[in-house]
């Protein structure tokens, strides 16, 4: 298991903010990351325009857009 940060963050001048709200999840690889981010997402509160970013050691490994989580 490795362990992965997801956040929501809003655009701002075409580069993902800092996160507004973040966590750690344990997931087996990206695929599970994503599952495991998608089910994180349903947790908070999610405010307009919030794109979902899942990163491993401080890298993004996949960005999700506005709507498709």
């Amino acid at each position: 298991m490795v362990t992965y940060n997801v956040g929501l963050c809003r655009m701002v001048n075409g580069n993902l903010d800092a996160p507004y709200e973040g966590a750690s999840i344990e997931a087996a690889n990206i695929p599970d990351a994503l599952e495991k981010a998608k089910k994180w997402v349903t947790s908070v509160e999610v405010a307009d325009n919030s794109w979902l970013q899942i990163l491993l050691d401080g890298r993004s490994v996949r960005s999700l857009r506005p709507g498709s989580f």
